[in-house]
């Protein structure tokens, strides 16, 4: 059933929210000033409408492009349109789909992501990454949870696809906390870059190990390792 009812004032009227409940599936939501369209769908019309107002009047809405063209073209600009009414046995997002497809709300439109409820096919900006990075440090996962996830994962085998992956992370992890100590990062060392420069320089002319490893304060073992390239081998 196409609906083409614009809400007024925040308050949508019986007609629609009977429909709505009447079918007890969703709506989808287009937002446009200039032909530009956000799609969206729901359960509760009512709600969920007034949920893309409260945030987009606070400057806190999580679609950074609907909140951009909310806060400069101003809500006098923005209507509100019932597209379709979805039955209970038919599929919300495929309408939902199609609306945006139709209405171009991916890439012309508001619509972050080109795919209706999901966010695949976008990779999350720097900005997002650290506020998600941001929101979870220091958090301590409880052992109820732990608990969980142990049951959860118990008996699993895990692919060599996924134990690949694991290995992969377990050697970034490592590479990140050799590079965090290594050279004069590490709060043991004794040397600087410009002094194992200057330390292969002499070992090139013949110069003894241990007179250079008496010049440097450092043992001799230390000396020919840097000579030969087993530590600090990120200088050249």
């Amino acid at each position: 059933m196409s609906v083409g009812h614009t809400m007024q004032g925040g308050y949508i009227t019986d007609r629609l929210a009977l429909a709505a409940k009447a079918q007890r599936k969703g709506y989808t939501v287009p937002i446009y000033p200039a032909g530009r369209a956000y799609v969206g769908g729901s359960g509760n019309i009512k709600a969920r409408w007034s949920q893309h107002r409260s945030k987009l009047w606070q400057g806190k809405h999580c679609n950074r492009l609907l909140q951009a063209g909310w806060s400069s073209l101003g809500e006098e600009s923005f209507d509100f349109i019932v597209l379709e009414v979805v039955g209970p046995s038919e599929d919300l997002l495929a309408a939902e789909q199609r609306w945006m497809v139709s209405l171009s709300a991916y890439g012309h439109g508001f619509n972050l992501y080109p795919k209706a409820g999901s966010p695949a096919g976008l990779a999350p900006t720097p900005e997002t990454r650290a506020k998600i990075s941001a929101a979870h440090r220091g958090k301590v996962v409880g052992q109820e949870t732990r608990d969980k996830l142990s049951a959860a994962n118990s008996g699993k085998a895990f692919t060599p696809i996924r134990c690949a992956n694991i290995s992969k992370g377990i050697l970034r992890v490592r590479d990140k906390v050799v590079a965090a100590k290594t050279g004069e990062r590490n709060p043991a060392a004794k040397l600087t870059a410009e002094d194992v420069v200057e330390v292969r320089r002499r070992h090139s002319t013949g110069e003894p190990t241990q007179s250079i490893a008496e010049r440097f304060g450092v043992s001799t073992a230390s000396i020919s390792n840097v000579a030969r390239r087993l530590t600090w081998k990120h200088v050249p």
